[in-house]
């Protein structure tokens, strides 16, 4: 049945591709199935290495020179910030712009595949959103995110269970305590997850309050989070 489904799924997209051509989301030129041109693309900064938790602070040989103890052992970005990444971020999540969230999807398992994060990992958390804010978006851009790496590696996306229990205001313009603040409380898990590993998926890490509340959430449910991976690392002043 998911061949058929996924046969139907092919012939549709070639019809409106037919008819209405891929474009680049920032630039409008032509593209070859892709959100990005290879020009705007090309303009992103690329990101190196793991970065601590804790502070954002990048890892030498897996430490932090601020931090020896870490809530989970550092995330993995793929981009740097700047204005392509928030202009796709921001479509993304208020535009209905999934087909961003599989293109950012894949280049995160790519990403991440270069230092085998998937093995002996149980699960890819995305970041839960309040009920509410799912309702008035109609999805959760970290889960579209999820879904598609979960497609290439093969490791289960786990949402039951996993839930965002207050409905927390923007952490744009909040510093970093007032982030850590706003943070707390704000996951609740009602599965036993003993024993198991798991990958969070989020979009922007900045101060990493909400991975790193998340990744709390979890071990308290028995679990242990080995790594958390988004599409970019910004600094504050980003």
């Amino acid at each position: 049945m998911s061949q058929i489904l996924d046969s139907i799924k092919t012939v549709f997209s070639g019809v409106i591709d037919l008819f209405w051509p891929p474009h680049c989301a920032i630039c409008n030129s032509r593209t070859e199935n892709s959100p990005l041109c290879d020009d705007c693309f090309s303009k992103i900064p690329r990101e190196k290495g793991f970065f601590c938790a804790e502070c954002g602070n990048a890892l030498i040989s897996g430490l932090c020179s601020l931090h020896s103890e870490q809530t989970y052992p550092g995330y993995l970005p793929v981009f740097h910030f700047c204005d392509v990444v928030r202009d796709c971020i921001h479509m993304l999540k208020y535009s209905n712009r999934r087909d961003i969230g599989e293109f950012f999807g894949e280049i995160m398992f790519q990403k991440a595949l270069e230092t085998d994060e998937f093995a002996g990992i149980n699960g890819l958390v995305p970041i839960p959103l309040h009920g509410a804010r799912k309702r008035d978006r109609g999805y959760n851009q970290s889960e579209v995110m999820a879904n598609r790496i979960s497609k290439l590696c093969g490791v289960p996306v786990v949402t039951k269970g996993i839930r965002r229990v207050k409905n927390t205001t923007s952490q744009t313009k909040l510093n970093h305590d007032e982030r850590h603040e706003n943070m707390s409380g704000a996951f609740k898990i009602d599965i036993d997850l003993t024993g198991k590993h798991f990958i969070i998926i989020d979009d922007v890490i900045t101060t990493g309050a909400t991975t790193r509340e998340l990744a709390r959430t979890i071990s308290r449910a028995g679990g242990k989070v080995a790594r958390a991976i988004c599409i970019a690392r910004p600094g504050l002043d980003d």
